[in-house]
């Protein structure tokens, strides 16, 4: 059961932050509510991220491990609002409930 809660969490990163900010470390990591709240609505991947490196390295510097983990996070994150544009521009922003298409 904690293993099936853990992958379902890995495809929602906003469902997984607000269990962690109802358990208290989300929002510990960051110095103002803002950031966390910028981080929850923009970039949930990298903002999770890094309070899980905050987390792990208790306030202290993160270790290489964790900086890598980031910028994956923040590639994540872009790719995830970059992918659709590549989308629109190679269907020439068809919507596919727009009606019938000509032959």
């Amino acid at each position: 059961m904690p293993c099936g809660c853990l992958l379902a969490l890995l495809g929602m990163p906003r469902a997984a932050i607000f269990i962690t900010w109802l358990i208290g470390w989300y929002g510990i990591a960051f110095q103002t509510g803002l950031f966390a709240l910028l981080g929850f609505l923009f970039m949930p991947w990298t903002g999770l991220c890094y309070a899980a490196a905050w987390h792990a390295a208790n306030g202290g510097p993160f270790p290489v491990v964790w900086k890598i983990l980031m910028v994956v996070a923040i590639l994540a994150d872009l790719g995830g609002t970059s992918g659709s544009a590549e989308y629109s521009r190679r269907h020439g922003n068809r919507r596919r409930d727009a009606g019938p298409e000509g032959p």
